[in-house]
């Protein structure tokens, strides 16, 4: 294994997209392969943005990330073109196939990716399972969880998942990307990919809200999660909301024994895709003061995504060297923890 030390730039966003359900049939249990091979379930639509043929190939990400732009390891988002979350034994064969799919078309051909462990969240104990057949493969780095859920995702029916994930000491990626049945707006559906690409930071206020006040963090102080494919400038006004509410009803919270920001610190990353462009140039930075957790911010470009951003357009130019380091791999070291 290569020291720490030695490990160049983490990309924790890159986007292995499944096209097509049929492409999954030979990585499906028996039960449902027929299903998909005749293209799944149906339902409302996905979240998941065009992204091309280019994430469906390792040959290109191993030229266009790995190569061109020297990353030294990258963290798979797998998602599927289809993942009907309401229909749970479908569901959970997409999650068990798309796993497979990872190792067998991904993790084998390319030694420097790592994958995230697709689970049917809606249904926790097919969600345990599937999380206990991975997590003793080192080549899987996290748990994937889809930020579009049908409860948020401080509900208790998700506990078992949190505690799976830090039994394992996995972190658990919450992506907004890849399901056909619930809304990323807590106002219904919208209706173009411009709003698509705007609303998932709704979504991951709303679960993260949701894990600070059911206890979540509090009940697993080993549970770490990541805010992926939704960027951070959002972060620190919700934080500081969170703590003023807090202090005025905290009693109807009382597992919350400290402010929500002490939970959040401890225990939350950020990615930093899409990353915000700011209309002046002083802007950014003002950004990273007030955010204040750049040791929690790690690097994702989002490949191969229209809002793909390389490390030198992801950042300020006049971020520090210390910080850009950190974004860069450290942080990306501290939240996996010995697996990328």
């Amino acid at each position: 294994m290569v020291a720490d030390s030695q490990i160049g730039v983490i990309d924790c966003g890159i986007h292995a997209v499944v096209a097509d359900l049929a492409t999954l049939a030979a990585h499906a249990p028996a039960r449902v392969r027929e299903r998909l091979a005749g293209g799944g379930a149906r339902g409302r639509g996905s979240g998941t943005p065009a992204l091309g043929p280019t994430g469906a190939d390792p040959v290109a990400v191993r030229r266009e990330v790995f190569d061109e732009f020297g990353i030294a390891r990258g963290v798979l988002l797998a998602i599927p073109a289809y993942a009907p979350q309401s229909e749970i034994e479908v569901a959970a064969a997409i999650a068990s196939a798309t796993n497979n799919w990872q190792i067998e078309r991904w993790l084998e051909a390319e030694t420097r990716l790592r994958g995230s462990i697709a689970i049917a969240s809606e249904e926790a104990d097919l969600a345990v399972a599937e999380i206990e057949r991975h997590a003793g493969d080192s080549r899987f780095a996290q748990i994937q969880i889809v930020g579009r859920s049908r409860s948020p995702l401080g509900n208790p029916k998700y506990w078992p998942i949190y505690e799976a994930a830090a039994n394992a000491g996995l972190p658990v990626a919450i992506h907004p990307a890849g399901d056909g049945d619930y809304p990323a707006t807590g106002a219904g559906w919208p209706s173009f990919d411009l709003e698509e690409r705007i609303v998932p930071a709704c979504a991951m206020q709303a679960n993260l809200v949701s894990l600070v006040c059911e206890g979540v963090f509090a009940r697993f102080p080993g549970l770490r999660v990541l805010c992926s494919g939704a960027g951070f400038a959002w972060s620190p006004s919700l934080i500081w909301r969170l703590d003023a509410s807090w202090r005025l009803l905290r009693d109807e919270v009382p597992d919350l024994t400290r402010p929500p920001s002490e939970y959040i610190r401890e225990q939350v990353w950020w990615t930093t895709q899409p990353m915000a462009e700011p209309t002046r140039s002083e802007y950014p930075l003002a950004l990273f003061d007030q955010f204040a957790f750049d040791d929690r911010l790690v690097f994702a470009s989002g490949y191969p995504g229209p809002d793909f951003n390389a490390l030198d357009t992801a950042l300020p130019a006049d971020l520090p060297e210390a910080t850009r380091q950190r974004i860069a791999r450290q942080n990306a070291i501290d939240l996996y923890r010995g697996r990328v």
